[in-house]
């Protein structure tokens, strides 16, 4: 997978994208709404290289999607049980 990296015209471009990077990260680990999970995964993959991150997280989109079909499944038949009663 190539990744064009993004063209910065000028320093003052780069430094307010960071910035707002930096804002985005902030506002969702000091959010007292978000998950303990969720704020040790964001440092976590933080600390990691952004493309080895990127491909644990489509991973885990993966496995997430697989679970949520399985779980529509067990519902779907949990309600057929039940209405067979």
């Amino acid at each position: 997978m190539s990744e064009t990296p993004t063209t910065y015209h000028t320093d003052n471009e780069l430094e307010i994208a960071l910035k707002d990077l930096e804002r985005m990260l902030r506002e969702v680990t000091e959010n007292p709404d978000t998950s303990i999970w969720l704020r040790k995964a964001i440092v976590e993959l933080w600390q990691r290289d952004s493309i080895e991150a990127l491909e644990d997280l489509a991973i885990l989109q993966t496995l997430l999607q697989a679970k949520k079909t399985s779980d529509l499944l067990m519902l779907d038949r949990w309600a057929e049980s039940a209405t067979k009663h």
